[in-house]
């Protein structure tokens, strides 16, 4: 991390959690102008991009892609946000966390490629994209950097560039194999975590919508 990521400092272990190493600084994906819509547009159709230290995306001198611009290019105000980080990871098969500290995320927004504890989603899970007896925290940050410059068009152009997942528990039920990673990142399979919370969850979802029907349909 000190070599890739020199702006986020180790700060210690935050009180009740255990041993979890906490990295906090600041990162600013996007500082090129001169191949920024290169870039977009590759994020936007899954191309790979070129991580520099800082965590820095820059555009592929090896890309031989034919890009295109986009209309939502046209609405992005600012594409250079620098956002505050803190990542937490303890070493197992947990997989890394980075909440956004600056700027402020507001609740209502976190629907949006958001765990439940605020935590940036930057891939899912239960795919095998990292892997705690493969990867590393850069590996993971790679990620995570990749998503603040989509979040960064979310805010300002209401666009996602590149795949989206649904986050609602009936798609994640119809999506993930009961042997599969859990979609929490806990990396226990599915069937060991929040399966069944996930079904009771959609259960009790259903049933309320049936009851919601029968009523509007009593008779006055």
């Amino acid at each position: 991390m000190r070599v890739y990521f020199p702006e986020l400092s180790l700060s210690g272990l935050p009180l009740g959690t255990g041993p979890v190493a906490v990295w906090k600084g600041r990162v600013q994906p996007l500082q090129e102008a001169e191949h920024l819509e290169e870039i977009l547009d590759d994020i936007y159709h899954e191309r790979p991009v070129m991580m520099r230290a800082g965590g820095i995306i820059a555009h592929r001198t090896d890309c031989i892609a034919t890009h295109c611009r986009h209309s939502w290019m046209e609405k992005l105000s600012n594409p250079y946000v620098e956002y505050k980080l803190e990542v937490q990871y303890g070493g197992g098969e947990v997989h890394p966390r980075a909440h956004v500290r600056d700027p402020v995320v507001p609740l209502y927004k976190r629907q949006k490629h958001h765990f439940r504890d605020g935590a940036l989603c930057a891939y899912p899970p239960w795919l095998g994209v990292w892997q705690w007896k493969r990867d590393t925290v850069v590996n993971f940050m790679s990620h995570a950097v990749e998503w603040l410059v989509k979040w960064t068009v979310w805010e300002q152009a209401r666009v996602w560039i590149g795949p989206e997942m649904g986050h609602d528990r009936s798609f994640l039920l119809r999506e993930i194999r009961p042997e599969q990673e859990c979609h929490c990142g806990s990396g226990k399979p599915y069937q060991l975590c929040h399966r069944l919370e996930d079904e009771k969850f959609v259960r009790h979802s259903l049933k309320e919508k049936i009851l919601d029907r029968v009523r509007v349909n009593q008779p006055v």
